[in-house]
């Protein structure tokens, strides 16, 4: 759903890794930055080496250093044609509004789903009027966000590897003190190859894992 306008994994390693490991204070050696999986096993070194260094919260910093918060193609607010969507993207918005579909499962990053709902009128989050249809939409990253998917009057998009929208959310938590809610939402990024490989034997991911079994 993202090709073309956010790097993929291979791509994005490339094009930040130098600038990355310049503005982190890290290095790493021996990274093929064309094999399958270079991205997260370059992240997992990243995010090791920062909390050797007692960083707070390393995904959040990586996250920084990537421009996942910055490069505004990750939060989808660029200028496309026809209203800033792309016609994918226009086709699940218009199928979430005539109740096509309960719901979307999106393992992607970007916020290019969540774009095009509101370039067909959703609210984020709560409704401004009570409609026979959904008129708004929720992103699913942490277990309190579940509490949300019986609701008729929200579409739900599922995340269960992270948003760079609750990137932003950690950043401005972070920035006012609340570091452990901060932590809370960064560590939902899924980025290294430990996050992928290993078992994720927590309450957020049992509630998706749950919802995906039984969907």
């Amino acid at each position: 759903m993202s090709w073309g306008l956010v790097p993929g994994p291979q791509e994005l390693l490339a094009q930040k890794r130098a600038e990355a490991e310049d503005r982190l204070g890290c290095r790493t050696d021996n990274i093929d930055v064309n094999a399958d999986g270079a991205l997260y096993e370059w992240a997992l070194r990243i995010v090791t080496q920062l909390a050797e260094k007692a960083e707070a919260i390393p995904k959040l910093k990586l996250a920084i250093a990537l421009g996942l918060l910055s490069d505004r193609n990750w939060s989808a607010n660029v200028g496309l044609p026809l209203r800033g969507t792309t016609p994918r993207h226009r086709v699940v918005a218009r199928f979430a509004r005539e109740r096509r579909w309960a719901s979307v499962w999106s393992f992607n990053w970007d916020a290019q789903i969540e774009n095009a709902l509101e370039r067909v009128g959703f609210d984020l989050d709560e409704p401004r009027a009570i409609q026979p249809w959904p008129t708004a939409y929720r992103a699913i990253v942490t277990k309190e966000d579940f509490s949300h998917l019986p609701r008729n009057d929200l579409f739900c998009i599922l995340k269960p590897h992270g948003c760079v929208r609750a990137l932003a959310r950690a950043l401005v938590l972070y920035s006012s003190g609340q570091q452990q809610s901060a932590s809370d939402l960064a560590e939902r990024l899924m980025i290294t190859s430990s996050d992928l490989r290993r078992e994720r034997n927590n309450a957020t991911d049992r509630r998706f894992f749950n919802k995906l079994t039984t969907e």
